[in-house]
């Protein structure tokens, strides 16, 4: 008979006794969430590589672009008190808004590859339409005979004026004039287009222009005018409606979508008229539009997913752990350290894969390559028992559980609650009967 000495019992003791085993993979757990945060942020890289390759494309083409107005600006003459008490006077602007507006419009997108991302670009043609009522009956706390009626200019609100691409006219009542660039105040617009025009208050007078222009992505309006009317169609067939208003109506086909707003001066909250920069806040934080959506987001697919690392890590280690116990075979820290490194390879594969082939494909390419490789390396420490089939099963249906809930938007959280039940009440079920198990191991030893 072998007498052990007190290191060789401390170690088999070690080795031997549930609870402290259970620690030790509790401990290995946390560790391994340190390379699983580092996936994470590969992941966030990799997408931030695409938002950069986006930007560089759309820098060059035009990027988001929010169209504004055209608005009536006219200036005056206030007298204010500088540091030192003395009046000065000081150049500011009166602003006034259409009585109604109308843009119509075709939005042509486009596909633009920078390596091995896809910018979503389109052309826009729009057509704007409105008039402007008399203005000598604003609301201003100002005499008409103060404002500079005959220096007045028109502005047009365009976010992004690298886009624009042909020359912008103005038929203003009987006019046709050329807009120029800038917007001469930055009350407003911080960029975009005007144009100067001696302005008869006591008189309305009706406009219109075509605006064409590039942009990428989205594309919004900002609701300017006692009534206004957007109507846009496009051959894209996923978009996404968004701001602060949703169209009134929209048709969306595989061959693209139309959509029509309507907001109503009483929707928002800023007036018809107003002074300098008091209101240009809230001008600037209404608007409207839509989104030109990619069909899938492989990143933001990939990132949801990877947020179950810890979860699949965890019910992996778990699984392990129950065949030990029920099968009386000893798994060593490292077979586990490889197994958990497998789990969170599988996010590494997924992510890799993605970027060239659809998600769905890429998600059981590498499941399939990650549940071949832990079956094959279990059934290499279960000494070819049939039991590693369970545990291949059972990481299989981890992995059908897990795709669901990433297919599941709106009833993720439900799916994923009632599962977690299911698993948490079969781990119920396999430890009943742990503290015998614990103490015919300590009986044996």
């Amino acid at each position: 008979m072998d007498v052990k000495t007190p290191l060789q019992q401390i170690l088999f003791w070690f080795r031997s006794s549930l609870t402290i085993r259970i620690i030790g993979i509790g401990i290995l757990a946390l560790l391994l969430l340190i390379p699983s945060f580092m996936v994470s942020n590969l992941i966030q890289e990799r997408e931030q590589t695409r938002n950069a390759a986006e930007e560089e494309v759309t820098s060059k083409w035009g990027g988001y672009q929010t169209i504004g107005g055209p608005i009536v600006s006219v200036p005056f003459y206030d007298s204010i008190k500088n540091d030192r008490g003395e009046s000065e006077r000081i150049l500011r602007y009166a602003h006034f808004l259409p009585e109604d507006l109308q843009i119509t419009g075709t939005v042509k997108p486009e596909k633009r590859y920078r390596g091995i991302y896809i910018v979503p670009l389109y052309q826009a043609e729009l057509k704007i339409n409105g008039s402007f009522s008399a203005l000598d009956n604003h609301s201003l706390p100002i005499s008409n005979r103060d404002l500079l009626w005959s220096d007045a200019f028109l502005s047009l609100g365009i976010s992004d004026v690298k886009g624009i691409r042909e020359k912008i006219s103005i038929q203003l009542g009987g006019d046709t004039k050329e807009m120029g660039p800038g917007t001469r105040t930055n009350d407003v617009f911080v960029s975009g287009v005007n144009v100067k025009h001696s302005w008869d208050p006591s008189r309305s007078k009706t406009f219109s222009l075509k605006l064409s222009f590039n942009g990428s992505k989205e594309l919004y309006f900002l609701p300017m005018a006692k009534e206004t009317k957007v109507n846009i169609d496009s051959p894209w067939p996923t978009p996404s409606f968004e701001g602060d208003f949703l169209p009134d109506f929209r048709d969306i086909t595989s061959s693209g979508f139309k959509a029509n707003w309507k907001v109503l001066e009483l929707n928002r909250n800023y007036p018809q008229d107003f002074i300098g920069d008091a209101e240009s806040g809230q001008v600037n934080g209404y608007r409207f539009g839509v989104r030109f959506l990619l069909p899938v987001d492989e990143y933001h697919k990939t990132i949801r997913s990877s947020k179950y690392s810890e979860l699949f890590l965890l019910l992996t280690f778990i699984t392990y752990f129950f065949i030990e116990v029920y099968k009386k075979v000893r798994l060593h820290f490292i077979q586990y350290l490889l197994l958990g490194f497998a789990v969170l390879l599988f996010y590494i594969m997924l992510l890799s894969l993605t970027e060239h082939i659809p998600f769905n494909v890429s998600y059981w390419i590498a499941s399939s390559l990650i549940l071949a490789l832990v079956t094959l390396y279990s059934r290499a420490f279960f000494k070819g028992e049939a039991v590693f089939l369970v545990a291949g099963g059972t990481i299989f249906a981890f992995y059908l559980f897990f795709f669901t809930l990433l297919q599941l938007e709106d009833f993720a959280l439900l799916v994923g609650t009632f599962g977690l039940f299911i698993l948490l009440a079969i781990a119920m079920y396999f430890t009943r009967r742990i503290q015998e198990l614990e103490s015919n191991k300590d009986s044996q030893s």
